[in-house]
């Protein structure tokens, strides 16, 4: 009977032990709780946290010949006009984006127009469409869209369709 007693006492005491032991919650950094905390300019960044990310990270991308594509080569720039150069592993175009960045959809120059595609080249844009959807001034990054045909001497055809770059820098 007293190792009965016994045991129900240390049985009852293990049991409020772990019962009563709480487990602690664990530490979570303030810069990674997908919250916007005191100091915070926004979540998670900023204040004590560093510096935020560029929310406008410049993009780019277009479809050629039905294809979808992401540009690894972005470049904008302005010589008498604005250029835009866009590039993957094995597709070059540049467009001719009109004189002027002013927020519009216009008729593509021809001039400084040209396309490669695998090594072949495709030097006369045929016809070709572009958009300003945005240019901001004080960033210095302009926003769009583009297509157009390019040909060669062959009569080889090379389609570019959905093109968008977003806050390329210039």
């Amino acid at each position: 009977m007293y190792w009965n007693r016994f045991a129900a006492i240390v049985i009852t005491g293990l049991l409020l032990t772990v019962a009563c032991n709480k487990e602690e919650d664990p530490v979570i950094n303030p810069c990674m709780n997908g919250q916007l905390d005191p100091g915070e300019t926004a979540i998670d960044c900023g204040g004590t946290c560093g510096n935020c990310p560029d929310p406008e990270f410049p993009y780019a991308g277009f479809s050629y010949n039905n294809v979808a594509t992401i540009a690894s080569t972005k470049q904008l720039t302005y010589n008498n006009g604005w250029k835009l150069l866009v590039t993957n592993d094995s597709i070059s175009v540049q467009v001719n984006l009109g004189n002027d960045g002013s927020i519009g959809t216009d008729t593509m120059s021809p001039s400084g127009c040209h396309a490669s595609f695998n090594g072949l080249s495709y030097p006369t844009l045929a016809f070709g469409i572009y958009s300003i959807s945005g240019h901001n001034t004080t960033t210095q990054k302009l926003s769009g869209f583009f297509q157009g045909k390019f040909v060669r001497a062959a009569g080889d055809t090379l389609f570019i369709t959905n093109g968008f770059f977003e806050y390329l820098p210039y």
